[in-house]
């Protein structure tokens, strides 16, 4: 019964060298990228499509969408609306299409205050994110994403991960 009990600990710390080995990998290939690269973007998928949300300079952002099946970008705006951002349109948002794609992720998220909390998600209940080291938590709302944060762990400078709990409906 003893030898159970040994191989039960044995799996389970096993189980999370791997985890953590896994996340390790995860943030070493998006600081590899360039985090930056991250900071400012919106991902997401809703069927076939994939959907893109760039803010910056403020409240300015740039929304665009890639049909994989017709291999094509679309673009509610015109590309000229992305000089404030960069001078090549077209490999900007290849690039970073790229990138997002290499990462593996089925979403990627920000907080109400864009770059400072990026969430990347590696599945529907799975979360990296990444805080900024000079965000500040001084009021009630920011707090609240707190709560979020202290429910997983920090695994690495700046970085949690966390497992959202599913609740019965």
């Amino acid at each position: 019964m003893k030898t159970y009990g040994y191989l039960i600990i044995c799996l389970f710390l096993v189980s999370c060298q791997n985890r953590d080995r896994k996340l390790s990998d995860f943030v070493s290939k998006v600081e590899r990228i360039g985090l930056d690269r991250f900071q400012y973007i919106e991902y997401g998928t809703r069927g076939d499509l994939e959907y893109y949300h760039y803010c910056y300079f403020g409240d300015s952002s740039i929304n665009w969408s890639y049909n994989p099946k017709l291999r094509e970008f679309q673009f509610p705006l015109k590309r000229q609306d992305f000089k404030s951002i960069t001078n090549d349109s077209s490999k900007f948002i290849q690039v970073l299409r790229e990138d997002i794609r290499s990462l593996s992720v089925s979403m990627i998220s920000q907080s109400p205050w864009i770059g400072n909390i990026v969430r990347f998600w590696i599945s529907s209940d799975e979360i990296i994110s990444y805080v900024n080291p000079d965000f500040k938590f001084d009021d009630s709302s920011k707090n609240e994403w707190i709560k979020e944060l202290k429910s997983g762990y920090k695994f690495k400078d700046n970085w949690f991960y966390i497992k959202i709990k599913k609740t019965a409906l």
